[in-house]
């Protein structure tokens, strides 16, 4: 059953397995991703690069659950900008009172992502570097010359009161971009750059790759631990994502395969991903909402908006404005002998339709014409009209001519 279930649901998939977790921690689990121990739940990655497999494990000691790819903690998953956020680790470089040296006091901060769905954003992150004659690398091994960018901090003790909060221009904090498409991440300083600190600023530097808009430069980061503190020692960091990475596959190339293609919803769309190698994400198509990677139950339904919106196109053109409804009134209670009040409030009820072209070419003729008018849009004033015709012996022959009816329409 376990094998039925995946074949089901691998790209092309109907509907995933009732049973797949959804929430762990707190953070929504959207297909095409799913609990490694959930067959079904993701999509098939015997196809495609790891990363649609996700954990939900203890957190320290039993805590509560929290959702990873494998030691990295995921905080968001998006279908729509095909992004997930999750924590790296920051770096820190301290002096050692004890042996008057330099240490790395925090766990490394390094990534690997060669073989996985993941890039990391050159559009979301900054590699950012915080301290004061501080100098740092990252790259994509541990190889300094494999350095991908540099940046540098100074700073002196005279300069912490004309800091400004939010300002990271190279005084006490420095942020670069990265290259597009990097798949792997390794943070190290310069120790040579980096020295002894001066009296009333922190011992330590740091360094790591940060979403930008997370986060805002304090000039406390200098002269205490706040920053660690504030990020407990990691920070958001935001990776794009897409299907068919392994194969380079653009939008074009996946819908010549529609055994594979992944937006099966209706209504869906499918977006080149900015990740270096190719790939694609699917969206909704506007107006529409859900989950374009499904194709029934969940997929993309059409928005409250676009069902108003689809609500309004569907009533009659034909229905009549407010001022020809009140010229039709007007037009009936005149014809009935002067427009009395009861003819006005008995009128207001029915649902009037526009009038005929006016004038017809001569007075009998028009005065006929409206007859026949009054007959299909008021049919109950026309048959109170013939009974009291008939009580009196007035109605004529459906066969008098024009002239006769004109007469009787003068009656009422």
């Amino acid at each position: 059953m376990a094998l039925l279930a995946f074949h089901l649901t691998g790209v092309g998939a109907l509907v995933p397995p009732a049973y797949c977790t959804r929430v762990c921690g707190g953070v929504k689990i959207p297909y095409p991703f799913g609990i490694d121990i959930e067959d079904g739940c993701q999509l098939n990655e015997t196809q495609y690069r790891q990363g649609f497999k996700l954990a939900c494990r203890d957190f320290n000691g039993g805590r509560g659950k929290r959702l990873y790819y494998y030691n990295n903690e995921l905080l968001d998953i998006s279908l729509e900008n095909g992004q997930v956020r999750w924590l790296n680790n920051i770096s820190s470089y301290c002096y050692d009172t004890t042996t008057g040296g330099m240490e790395v006091k925090s766990p490394p901060a390094h990534l690997d992502l060669n073989g996985a769905i993941f890039r990391l954003s050159y559009t979301a992150n900054k590699f950012t570097v915080i301290g004061c004659n501080t100098l740092a690398y990252v790259g994509e091994t541990a190889n300094v010359s494999s350095y991908t960018a540099v940046c540098g901090a100074s700073c002196k003790s005279s300069n912490l009161p004309s800091l400004a909060t939010g300002a990271c221009e190279g005084i006490g904090c420095c942020q670069t971009a990265i290259p597009k498409g990097q798949e792997n991440y390794h943070v190290w300083f310069d120790q040579n750059f980096t020295k002894e600190p001066e009296k009333g600023i922190t011992n330590c530097s740091y360094a790591a790759l940060v979403e930008e808009s997370n986060f805002t430069f304090s000039a406390s980061y200098l002269t205490s631990p706040a920053f660690m503190d504030t990020y407990g020692g990691q920070a958001p960091l935001v990776l794009d994502w897409a299907v068919g990475t392994m194969a380079g596959e653009t939008c074009e190339k996946a819908r010549a395969k529609p055994e594979s293609y992944g937006c099966v919803s209706d209504n869906s769309e499918c977006v080149d991903s900015p990740i270096f190698g190719g790939g694609y994400f699917c969206n909704c198509s506007q107006g529409y909402k859900g989950n374009p990677y499904l194709q029934f139950q969940g997929g993309c339904q059409a928005t409250e908006r676009r069902n108003a919106r689809t609500r309004t196109e569907r009533m009659p053109a034909s229905t009549p404005s407010a001022s020809a409804r009140a010229e039709t009134l007007q037009a009936a209670c005149v014809c009935r002998g002067g427009g009395d009040a009861p003819c006005r409030a008995h009128l207001q009820g029915r649902a009037l339709t526009a009038p005929r072209i006016w004038p017809p070419s001569s007075s009998s003729s028009r005065q006929y014409m409206f007859r026949r008018e009054r007959e299909s849009t008021f049919p109950e004033i026309e048959t109170s009209r013939r009974t009291l015709e008939r009580r009196q012996g007035k109605e004529q022959p459906a066969e008098v001519g024009v002239s006769r009816s004109v007469a009787a329409a003068r009656l009422v």
